[in-house]
């Protein structure tokens, strides 16, 4: 299993829990400035030949929109999984000024 994740984002605790009793997992660090389209394209291609050879499941835990759409595509295909962390729940936060926001609940992940 491979793990993409931007070098900046941390596993919550639920996520990592999740990701082990999947098995081990080689995690890949997406840059925080993130990758230029063209950088995309050679990941996804050097992702295809690890996937191949070692590894069956790829996961993403940072939103990288275009490798994402291309491995979930290739997967079809190429008999590996592509998932995504997702999470329904959000937790209401009052800011200081009084504004209300929501942001994603460190519990209720799932892999889909």
């Amino acid at each position: 299993m491979l793990l993409i994740i931007n070098e900046q984002h941390n596993l919550f605790e639920e996520q990592e829990q999740i990701l082990n009793k999947k098995g081990s997992f080689g995690t890949i660090e997406v840059p925080a400035v993130g990758w230029t389209l063209e950088e995309q394209r050679q990941v996804a291609q050097e992702l295809i030949e690890m996937l191949d050879n070692k590894h069956d499941t790829l996961v993403f835990a940072s939103p990288v929109p275009y490798l994402l759409k291309v491995m979930s595509l290739l997967s079809a295909e190429d008999n590996f999984v592509t998932l995504v962390f997702h999470n329904d729940n959000r937790e209401k936060l009052e800011l200081p000024n009084g504004k209300i926001i929501h942001k994603v609940a460190k519990t209720g992940w799932q892999l889909v």
